[in-house]
């Protein structure tokens, strides 16, 4: 096979396995999750703004499936990766 073919196959893999994904739909608990609440979503369109999201809401977040540890966006990082590096932190005595 080359690397072409090869590079095409592991791409549609990929595509499969994102398609497959179950996500959580209910973003009213996802919501109370991350903000403690339900937010009235008539204050935002497509997307609201949070800081703080601390390891057990991100847990309880994965536990739930509202996301799942190879999730990314674009460039960044896969949530496992921000999960390790913030554990690592807390184990230093860092705010998480």
């Amino acid at each position: 096979m080359s690397k072409k073919a090869r590079k095409k196959e592991e791409l549609n893999e990929l595509l499969r396995g994102i398609l497959s994904k179950k996500i959580n739909p209910d973003y009213q608990r996802r919501d109370e999750i991350i903000f403690g609440e339900a937010p009235d979503r008539a204050q935002f369109v497509f997307h609201r703004k949070f800081q703080g999201l601390t390891i057990e809401k991100l847990e309880q977040l994965l536990a739930e499936d509202f996301a799942s540890l190879e999730d990314f966006v674009g460039e960044s990082p896969t949530i496992e990766e921000f999960y390790e590096f913030a554990k690592k932190c807390a184990k230093k005595g860092f705010n998480t």
